[in-house]
């Protein structure tokens, strides 16, 4: 890539990041077949976790971890990121990947939500129209009145909510810390998280399930789709233009409903096609506006 642009470098990094983000979820839903969801979505992260201390020098060193001065907002951007991520691990054994990254895509109007509350921003009629059209999308995607509200819509937009709140604190981290406080911290919440849950489950149900041996391969394959997720998209965002990128993440469910009807026999229906296309374009404008008001402040 040493011959392209700047941004193209970015895009081509970020696209392959959420490419492997969909990836690793991929991984998480196949193996709901034979784990509790909580063990399911705990397993990839662990080896993640592996991988990232394996080649912890890489990422910033392991002493940078305790000389952060943002250990609250670490924990909080954890919680965030895990509330989202148990969202959809729950979410996907009961609706397909297309609606899930559908309704998880509105984070950016949680975001532009959150935002008057952290940063005290003024959103003007342009973006509120935006956030509007975003949630008529969303309604159309899950239908309340014309069909049985299924629960795992409503847990995939509180993630997507959760989500909002992980991108919130980041900014509130900043872009000074090392990547490896970025990528540790949210998995050291995540286990604090997820052990009593999986704990509670073992001794509901005479015993949790470890990860079998056969399976460990597949757990290490899905751990190094989100360590390129992570990391690719970390470097994309340093070095591209931001307003260019954001509309990427977006390309996540053009991947979903790709990998949902290959490998897992899913057909999106037409509904939720018509709402996520909606809330691309609802959500592409709102990022827009976001970037020009910006744009005008400086």
């Amino acid at each position: 890539m040493a011959n392209l642009s700047v941004n193209m470098r970015a895009v081509v990094l970020v696209l392959i990041s959420f490419l492997s983000y969909n990836c690793g979820d991929a991984f998480v839903k196949q193996a709901l077949d034979f784990y509790y969801f909580a063990e399911a979505a705990f397993y990839p992260t662990l080896f993640y976790a592996l991988i990232v201390l394996i080649l912890n020098k890489k990422f910033g060193g392991l002493p940078s971890l305790f000389k952060t001065k943002y250990k609250k907002y670490h924990f909080l951007r954890g919680l965030g990121g895990t509330g989202c991520y148990l969202c959809f691990a729950f979410s996907i054994q009961h609706i397909t990947l297309a609606e899930a990254y559908t309704l998880l895509l509105t984070s950016p109007f949680w975001i532009a939500i959150l935002s008057i509350f952290f940063f005290k921003e003024s959103i003007g009629m342009h973006r509120w129209t935006a956030i509007v059209c975003g949630f008529i999308g969303v309604l159309i995607v899950i239908r309340p009145g014309l069909i049985s509200i299924e629960p795992a819509s409503l847990l995939m937009l509180l993630g997507a909510c959760g989500f909002g709140f992980f991108v919130i604190y980041t900014k509130k981290i900043g872009d000074q810390e090392p990547l490896i406080n970025m990528v540790i911290y949210p998995i050291l919440v995540e286990a604090m998280v997820l052990a009593p849950i999986i704990a509670w489950n073992g001794f509901a149900n005479d015993g949790f399930t470890p990860p079998a041996i056969h399976h460990i391969p597949f757990f290490t394959l899905a751990g190094l789709f989100f360590l390129i997720g992570t990391s690719f998209s970390s470097l994309g965002f340093a070095s591209g233009e931001s307003s260019l990128l954001a509309p990427l993440h977006y390309s996540q469910i053009i991947w979903g409903t790709f990998i949902g009807f290959i490998f897992f026999a899913e057909i999106p229906e037409l509904w939720t096609l018509v709402g996520s296309m909606i809330i691309i374009t609802s959500g592409t404008y709102l990022i827009y506006r976001e970037h020009k008001a910006q744009h005008i402040m400086y």
